[in-house]
């Protein structure tokens, strides 16, 4: 049956603690600090574990861009031919995990040039570049040619996997939509950490601490706003981007004062690379691994901070773990927290994971639809939740014949273009197919047009579960 979920799970914790590592690696070998840089791994560990509960393109890509923004600032302090290789292969790596993530290059190109430019050393700088972008072109031709044969059967792999609803324009919407949806809490975030930071080294010893209690203080405010709106994916990602932002800009302004211009050009290699998750995604700035990055902004940020203002960041990060050790009890992304998940579900790809009640008796019936192991018939699903679209099709041990994830998640059964590009596979797929429908709950059975459609293409039969339908076509 080959790799459980389970084991993608650990492949998960790998990358994490990956990550949590070189960038406390990286904290230390500019600040010579032991017990802080141990204090920031374990920190971060805890932080991103909530983002990155299994092995995914988004998880590695996660971990590839932390490394290849510790390699860039690393090649920034001391340009050499070895560094910009490796910074090559990486941005090489990462491109293979996620084919977006070839924005990179071009982002690298942009500050390496920027690098050679204020220091006089253009004709450096660009052999440098070369050597970059001949390690990053190797190490792609390489794997894709090891692994797909040649880099035009990799091409051809990459167009017909394509998914249809990730365009620019709607991750520019996504993005614009982002910013105007959670205006209030960027504003509470960015003013109230920037405040509070001030206040710390501005006010007297006393006010100091109020001001510390009082930053606390509005982030449990929003923990609570959290669990009353159920915002939980997203807000606590936003109130950590805002933190690293909050502390960038203090980086930028302070170095300014004090003619910094090589720790300007380090937050701009950090603010340029980090954003690299956001190309090719759907959901926005949320892909932006900031907690990953506390310990590589601390590590450029220490020279230019107050004890105080360490010691409102360090309350703040306390915060941070207190909530999600709680929220991790209780719930979790599309699942119930370790309190409540309790169930197990028999499948060998899900052997030592547990669920909650509910979810475990909607998988159970999933299976049960599937085709049996073996089988020649083709499968496919047509229902909206994505997460379920992708593990019924890991479970079964296929490729997906058509992803849940190509059509919008949002009023799939009604959306009359969707429903004529559904119906259109099912005309033309070899035979037989079954198809898993879910109907939705908020559309009686005669108002889904999905669902007609389906029963209207004359399936040879119909298997009905309380929560799905699988229609055979022959």
């Amino acid at each position: 049956m080959g790799w459980g979920l389970l084991t993608m799970r650990y492949f998960a914790v790998t990358w994490i603690l990956i990550m949590s590592t070189a960038g406390a690696l990286y904290f230390y070998s500019r600040t010579r600090l032991p017990r802080v840089s141990i204090a920031l791994a374990g920190l971060t560990a805890l932080l991103i574990a909530e983002k990155t509960p299994a092995f995914s393109w988004h998880a590695f890509t996660d971990m590839m861009i932390v490394l290849i923004i510790i390699a860039t600032l690393w090649a920034l302090e001391r340009p050499s031919a070895r560094r910009l290789a490796l910074v090559g292969v990486m941005a090489a790596l990462a491109t293979l995990a996620r084919m977006p993530n070839v924005v990179a290059v071009p982002l690298l190109v942009l500050v390496m040039c920027i690098r050679g430019s204020y220091s006089g050393e253009w004709r450096r700088m660009w052999v440098l570049t070369g050597v970059m972008l001949a390690a990053c072109a190797a190490t792609f031709a390489a794997v894709v040619t090891a692994v797909f044969g040649s880099p035009a059967a990799y091409v051809a792999a990459v167009k017909g996997a394509l998914p249809t609803n990730h365009a620019p324009l709607e991750l520019v919407s996504v993005i614009y939509t982002t910013f105007i949806k959670w205006s209030p809490y960027w504003a509470v975030v960015a003013l109230g950490a920037v405040g509070a930071m001030l206040g710390a080294r501005i006010w007297p010893r006393p006010r100091a601490a109020v001001a510390i209690s009082m930053a606390v203080a509005a982030y449990i405010g929003l923990t609570l706003a959290d669990y009353v709106f159920d915002y939980y994916f997203r807000l606590i990602k936003y109130y950590q981007l805002g933190m690293l932002l909050s502390a960038l800009a203090y980086i930028l302004i302070k170095a300014r004062r004090a003619g910094g211009r090589d720790v300007r050009l380090q937050v701009l290699a950090i603010v340029l690379l980090m954003t690299v998750p956001v190309a090719g995604s759907n959901t926005g700035l949320i892909r932006i691994p900031s907690a990953a990055l506390y310990p590589v902004a601390a590590a450029v940020a220490l020279p230019w901070l107050s004890r105080r203002a360490c010691i409102y960041a360090a309350c703040v990060a306390a915060a941070m773990l207190a909530y999600l050790g709680v929220r991790t009890l209780t719930v979790s992304y599309e699942d119930a927290g370790s309190l409540f998940a309790t169930q197990t579900v028999g499948h060998p790809r899900l052997e030592g994971l547990r669920t909650e009640e509910e979810r475990a008796a909607d998988i159970s019936e999933l299976i049960a639809l599937m085709p049996p192991a073996g089988s020649a018939e083709r499968f496919a699903t047509a229902y909206t939740s994505t997460y379920y679209g992708y593990l019924a099709y890991y479970l079964a041990d296929v490729w997906p014949t058509i992803c849940a994830h190509e059509w919008r998640r949002v009023a799939m059964h009604t959306d009359s273009a969707q429903v004529a590009e559904c119906m259109d596979f099912v005309a033309t797929a070899p035979r037989p197919l079954r198809v898993i429908f879910k109907p939705d709950d908020r559309l009686a059975g005669d108002a889904d047009p999905l669902r007609l459609a389906l029963e209207a293409a004359s399936p040879d039969s119909v298997a009905v579960t309380p929560r799905y339908r699988a229609y055979l076509y022959r």
